[in-house]
């Protein structure tokens, strides 16, 4: 192979890679997906298919995946990464933590947390071994095992690795770096679940002054932010500040050179949320139907946040019971998701749930049973038996048998779902209380 030829093959690299960089942020993901394939194609031609060099682009790929839900083809993806850094670099490798962190991440979205456990802890210690105890990179897997011990209420456990892990950054990066502010923000996080509002709320206001001293008050970092401090105002009945919240972090998105069209639609669609939640009706649709437009606009009538924008302005026809205008919006938002995603994702069940909802209330129940069943099909199978979804589709079914005077089919799927929703979110939790009732 000449020079000429692999130079010019790098730079088509560099500018796949760049492009696709490009199309994340913009959170196209399945346009920046298809270009990271084409990369990994070209890197694998170019250096091998076992070269350290390939797995950068193993790596971009599997993350691409993870933004899409496709948790299979990054954990086959990210295990390859895996497989290569260990034959290359050996298993004491900090390339090899890396993919096992990784790989963690997959496994916790899909809810074997055992498993994410044991390669988060691994990860960890390679990185103990082969740097110190404080290194700077030890911080963000501390912080991945904490979300994991999170995620199974294991607060006790996840507190001292969130606090070990911003004093590292302090230590190595200072008090006022964006991680330091990212540290407070899981400690929020993790007092928010366990109901600590007053705790929660001081560490994201710490964090939100610190974003605004090193980036400014009209920054798009500070959104995040604004967004987990909102949901603790709402959760708490603060809907004036929650209010006032949402309406700056859609201000700071309008403003935002170049403002990126996803994050715009999301926060339109947030502040239609809001002002739903309050039935306030009037109000929130105006901004769904901005959302559906911004979409339509930018990325066309096929893109699934067009399809997330149709369910949205659905669900508030159904609650004012505009049923005949809320019914087609839902079917042709499950019919993007099945055409983006495929027919068994999980992104489908939403859709087909609320279809059948929409059913039930009318009385169509023979229509809304299928819906339901394929719903929670789908979630056992992509998320498993026991996720916070699936106990919400096993209540909602139980629902329809009772109001069908079909109680001993009902009860069963009552308690499976109470089980569930007991098991993975606690009994304070908004979905028990709605189980229970």
């Amino acid at each position: 192979m000449g020079i000429d030829s692999t130079s010019s093959k790098k730079d088509k690299l560099k500018a796949l890679a760049d492009k696709a960089y490009e199309l994340y942020q913009q959170k196209k993901y399945p346009e920046a997906a298809a270009l990271l394939e084409d990369s990994l194609k070209l890197a694998e031609g170019l250096f091998g298919k076992e070269h350290p060099d390939v797995i950068q682009f193993i790596n971009n790929l599997g993350l691409l995946y993870k933004a899409q839900g496709k948790y299979t083809d990054a954990d086959a993806i990210y295990r390859r990464s895996l497989e290569i850094c260990e034959k290359a670099m050996g298993k004491e490798h900090p390339a090899t933590a890396k993919s096992l962190n990784n790989l963690a991440l997959i496994h916790h979205l899909q809810g074997r947390d055992s498993e994410a456990e044991t390669m988060c802890r691994q990860a960890v210690e390679i990185n103990e071994r082969y740097y110190d105890k404080d290194h700077p990179s030890i911080a963000g897997f501390l912080n991945n095992l904490a979300d994991i011990y999170r995620g199974q209420r294991r607060y006790e456990d996840a507190e001292p690795l969130c606090r070990r892990a911003m004093e590292i950054d302090e230590k190595t990066l200072g008090e006022n770096h964006p991680d330091v502010a990212a540290d407070l923000i899981g400690l929020a996080r993790l007092y928010q679940v366990q109901g600590k509002y007053p705790e929660a709320e001081s560490h994201y206001e710490r964090a939100l002054k610190m974003l605004e001293r090193l980036f400014g008050k009209d920054h798009a970092y500070l959104a995040g932010t604004l967004k987990n401090l909102a949901n603790l105002y709402m959760g708490q009945g603060k809907y004036a500040e929650t209010e006032a919240l949402y309406k700056q972090l859609l201000d700071i998105r309008v403003k935002a050179p170049g403002a990126n069209c996803a994050d715009l639609t999301e926060s339109l669609n947030e502040l239609g949320n809001f002002y739903r939640s309050q039935a306030r009706y009037d109000e929130a649709e105006p901004y769904y139907k901005r959302a559906i437009e911004t979409d339509e606009k930018n990325r066309g009538q096929d893109h699934p946040n067009y399809a997330t924008g149709l369910n949205n302005l659905a669900e508030l026809y159904q609650d004012q019971g505009r049923y005949a205008e809320a019914e087609p919006m839902y079917i042709r938002s499950q019919e993007l998701m099945e055409k983006a995603f495929g027919r068994d994702h999980t992104y489908v069940a939403g859709p087909l749930n609320n279809l059948a909802e929409l059913y039930r209330v009318q009385g169509r129940y023979d229509e809304a049973e299928p819906l339901y069943k394929r719903a929670i099909e789908i979630d056992e199978k992509s998320l498993g038996r026991d996720h916070p979804y699936v106990g919400g589709y096993l209540n909602n079914l139980a629902e329809l048998y009772q109001a069908q005077g079909r109680y001993d089919e009902a009860e069963p799927l009552y308690w499976r779902a109470m089980e569930i929703v007991q098991k993975t979110v606690g009994q304070n939790h908004p979905h028990f209380t709605m189980v229970m009732e």
